[in-house]
């Protein structure tokens, strides 16, 4: 059996690559304009919902820049707002685009850093889209018109043992934890005290560990003591040996 230390560095260097398949696979939806940039700004994933908003299949803005989309004035302004983004972490605005057939493009945008190591969500909306001017349900802050599925993730890894090895930004925002404070915790340590809650949550680890993944709905507990009801999936990573 591996000790801890190793299997902690297993999922440091396997867990990301397995989060980021299931992150795609539970946000994106396809009506939604979604980005998943790096630090770079190159397009790491993009949803069906942005292949239509430029006008190119997902392949032919896989890999790109985000500034080989827009127009050549707004060009030079991105990078110092990447940048600011970076540090803040969150951000609202508008880019300047241009669709594969030369359209303009006035699109929002509401940016989230890090949901995964080095990997940033976008949320886009086509400002243009609309020739008969906005829609009642288009008013208001983008970050008030982007579904809740979308909006942020707590993604981090567990031990076998249920302890927290690797915490993400999102759980730093949602939960209001940072890495030193939880790494090594056990995950009880995120719900509501309770006298069977160590045994009922090791049960669930077992139960993700045989099945591949376990999901159940249930009261969360911030930092500052909080509540908050949450959609919580664990799921199994293996290496090779299906360990």
């Amino acid at each position: 059996m591996a000790s801890q230390p190793q299997v902690a560095g297993w999922l440091a260097e396997n867990g990301p690559k397995e989060l980021e398949g299931l992150f795609r696979a539970i946000v994106f939806h396809p009506s939604v304009p979604l980005l998943l940039a790096d630090n770079d700004r190159h397009n790491l994933e993009a949803s069906v919902g942005a292949s239509q908003l430029l006008g190119l299949p997902r392949e032919k803005i896989i890999g790109r820049c985000l500034d080989d989309f827009a127009e050549p004035n707004f060009k030079p302004v991105i990078p110092e707002r990447w940048n600011a983004f970076l540090k803040e972490g969150n951000q609202e605005g508008t880019l300047k685009l241009v669709a594969a057939d030369g359209t303009p493009r006035e699109v929002e945008y509401a940016a989230k850093r890090n949901v995964l190591p080095a990997r940033n969500l976008l949320v886009l909306h086509d400002k243009t889209a609309n020739d008969g001017g906005p829609l009642e349900a288009d008013k208001g802050p983008l970050k008030n018109r982007v579904p809740t599925w979308v909006q942020d993730y707590a993604l981090f890894l567990l031990g076998g043992d249920g302890k927290v090895v690797t915490w993400y930004a999102g759980a730093e925002r949602i939960y209001g934890y940072e890495s030193g404070e939880v790494t090594g915790q056990h995950v009880a340590l995120l719900y509501p005290d309770e006298d069977t809650l160590r045994a009922r949550l090791d049960e669930e680890l077992n139960r993700a560990s045989a099945e591949g993944h376990f999901g159940n709905e249930g009261w969360q507990v911030r930092k500052d003591g909080s509540r908050f009801w949450a959609n919580v999936i664990t799921m199994a990573l293996k290496d090779e040996q299906g360990d």
